[in-house]
């Protein structure tokens, strides 16, 4: 907040302009004086007041109204005027300080200066073909793109300020180029390889700082499924299971059919064990003995028929299939499945901290299937020759 000193025009205009150099955007002056700023029309108008006996009025200035008017001081704001009559007052009792950086800055440019360096986790260039089939050189890298990324969230352009290197010192401490442009008030923020010690930490505010690195994780390759494991890849175990019940429960039918017929029914089909030997050689495509004469069961006959001729065509079908070429199983794809399969997770001696970067319920499982290895090709025999991760 400036002085109580009476103010012309072109000063405000200096003094709001001197503030915007030193990025000091949520500032007001309170000047005495007869003539204020119309609202509408930006011109000053004579205060023709009976109570008004100094008339102190409030002015502002708001930056990033529009592109062509970012940090640059064209117009100034009347924000309230105080009256000195009796207690005084505020004629409108308006907020002296409002909200002026909003989310999205109308396309004002973010100045930045960039350490180009050689690497995918900082700035470096790389060749671009525009919409014209001109190959440019254009910043990309992590940093670069996590500010585009940002700067079109606050609906920003990118500026990037070429380096001067300037001498300047900072307590005795010569600057480099990025601290240099920064300090002088030439870029908004640096990219690149910024090191910050216990005296520019005073002046700049960083971001934290993120390393990044890969872990490679080798897995044992798919082995191929047993031969004699293709009758339960044909049918789970459970749908065995049911297909025997039905099996039995077709025999019991069958021999209480035979019983109590009215027709006189062969012996075959008159005891279980009987009716269950005819039904199974039913299913397996075996003539049986004697034909059943009781048309309900023949009947029931007819039905397990139907179902032996459909379920033998897919049966040999598929196992002739899995037979001749078992297949591999289904290789692990995610940490889960790594986990879920019981295998033991070997590492080489000193990469433990891997564990603590994850989840705790992952690196608990981690622990209990964790062998140490004490070198690298230690591991790697490990997982070659045991089957192991």
């Amino acid at each position: 907040m400036a002085g109580a000193n009476e103010f012309s025009m072109p000063q405000l205009m200096y003094i709001f302009h001197y503030f915007s150099k030193l990025r000091m955007y949520n500032c007001v002056i309170v000047s005495p004086e007869q003539y204020v700023i119309d609202k509408e029309y930006g011109r000053e108008v004579k205060v023709n007041n009976v109570d008004t006996v100094v008339n102190f009025v409030v002015y502002t200035w708001c930056p990033y109204q529009s592109s062509d008017r970012c940090t640059e001081v064209n117009d100034i704001t009347l924000l309230d005027s105080w009256v000195i009559s009796a207690e005084g007052h505020f004629t409108e009792n308006t907020d002296l300080f409002p909200r002026k950086l909003r989310n999205k800055l109308n396309g004002c440019p973010m100045k930045a200066v960039v350490h180009v360096g050689n690497s995918d986790l900082t700035t470096t260039y790389i060749n671009h073909t525009d919409s014209n089939g001109n190959v440019v050189m254009e910043l990309a890298g992590m940093e670069m793109n996590l500010l585009r990324i940002v700067l079109q969230q606050m609906n920003m352009t990118f500026l990037h300020v070429p380096t001067t290197i300037g001498p300047m010192y900072v307590k005795g401490r010569l600057l480099d180029d990025l601290f240099w442009a920064l300090f002088a008030k030439e870029a908004d923020i640096a990219l690149g390889v910024v090191l910050l010690d216990d005296i520019l930490n005073s002046y700049y505010d960083c971001t934290n700082t993120y390393y990044m690195f890969s872990v490679s994780c080798y897995i044992p390759c798919s082995d191929k499924y047993p031969r004699w494991s293709s009758v339960f890849r044909i049918l789970s175990v459970e749908l065995w299971i049911i297909l025997i019940i039905s099996i039995v429960i077709a025999a019991i039918a069958t021999t209480l059919v035979g019983r109590y017929s009215f027709t006189s029914e062969w012996q075959g089909y008159k005891t279980l064990i009987s009716s269950l030997t005819n039904l199974w050689a039913v299913i397996l495509g075996v003539s049986v003995s004697k034909m059943p004469r009781a048309p309900s069961l023949r009947s029931l006959f007819l039905t397990c028929l139907c179902f032996s001729v459909a379920f033998s065509t897919v049966f040999q079908a598929f196992l002739t299939s899995f037979l001749t070429d078992p297949g591999y199983k289904t290789p692990i794809q995610n940490m889960d499945e790594l986990f879920a399969s019981g295998i033991k997770l070997s590492y080489v001696a000193g990469s433990s901290y891997i564990s603590k970067s994850v989840d705790e319920t992952e690196a608990s499982k981690e622990q209990k299937n964790s062998v140490i290895c004490p070198s690298y090709d230690d591991n790697l025999d490990w997982a070659t020759y045991y089957k192991h991760a």
